[in-house]
């Protein structure tokens, strides 16, 4: 990303930014969950699913540190518009495809069933879906941009 933009570039400090902060706030979370499920034989319902609803809302409320990620990786994948792109411009658009995907996740909170609810159609399945298709998208491309790079460099 820092080769498309230039070393005074904001955009990879931003997808940077945004995937340690997404990972801080995945780890966070399964710690209510892991906490949850660590006496559920013991421990009365009502305090297992207060834990569980906290880690989904602390979860699905600060996807915008993911939103500001996507958004930004899919602009240096449009901005890269040399001869031979190290970063294709599908994937940029498939950025902003998995970006957008998680903006249903704030509605979250006003529903408890139906595909707006925390389990539901919408706020899991396509926004955690779309998250794994881009996590399957970017690891090889970036791969092959990373390899291109380094035989440039060398040779």
């Amino acid at each position: 990303m820092e080769r498309v933009e230039g070393r005074r570039g904001f955009l990879s400090w931003t997808q940077l930014l945004g995937g340690v902060i997404t990972a801080l706030i995945t780890m966070g979370c399964a710690v209510f969950w892991l906490a949850a499920s660590f006496r559920a034989g013991s421990r009365d319902p009502r305090d297992i699913q207060a834990l569980n609803d906290v880690g989904w809302m602390v979860f699905d409320m600060t996807v915008m540190a993911t939103v500001f990620q996507y958004v930004a990786f899919g602009v240096v994948c449009l901005l890269d518009s040399g001869r031979r792109p190290l970063l294709p411009r599908w994937l940029g658009y498939l950025s902003f495809w998995a970006a957008f995907t998680f903006f249903a996740v704030f509605f979250m909170p006003s529903f408890k069933s139906g595909p707006l609810s925390w389990q539901g159609l919408v706020t899991f399945y396509v926004a955690l879906g779309a998250f794994f298709v881009w996590i399957a998208a970017v690891i090889p491309t970036a791969l092959n941009a990373i390899t291109r790079l380094e035989r440039e460099q060398s040779g």
